[in-house]
């Protein structure tokens, strides 16, 4: 009968120490698989974080050329609008020359068109930009 109460506890023990055996293994297996998705996780974000970086640098650069881009159609609305108003003058000049034979008074006429054409307020503000 001792015999038989041995093999039971030593049966208990072998079969307690079996299943703590396979939980242990199971826990640091459990614990590699986290060690593994946590590298893997970080490998992402450093990845998403280039993305990032790349494409704030796109960002500034595409900002960039927009500044320029209107910084040219500022200048060239600019130079266009003192060809039209220079063109302008030049016409009216020329239209009170042929018509008019008197020198003085042509004179006259085009030097307040010039007074004109400087003091509209479309040339002011274009000048103030």
């Amino acid at each position: 009968m001792m015999s038989s109460l041995e093999g039971e506890n030593f049966g208990d023990m072998l079969d307690f120490l079996t299943k703590e055996l396979v939980r242990l293994e199971e826990e640091r297996r459990i614990q590699a698989f986290a060690l593994l998705a946590e590298r893997q996780r970080r490998l992402r974000e450093a990845e998403e974080a280039g993305h990032r970086q790349e494409e704030e640098r796109r960002r500034r650069e595409h900002d960039e050329v927009f500044k320029q881009v209107t910084s040219v159609c500022i200048q060239l609305h600019f130079a266009h609008t003192q060809i039209r108003a220079y063109t302008g003058s030049f016409h009216f000049f020329y239209q009170f020359f042929t018509e008019t034979k008197n020198g003085d008074q042509t004179a006259q006429l085009w030097s307040q068109s010039r007074v004109q054409i400087n003091q509209s307020p479309r040339r002011t503000a274009l000048l103030t930009l």
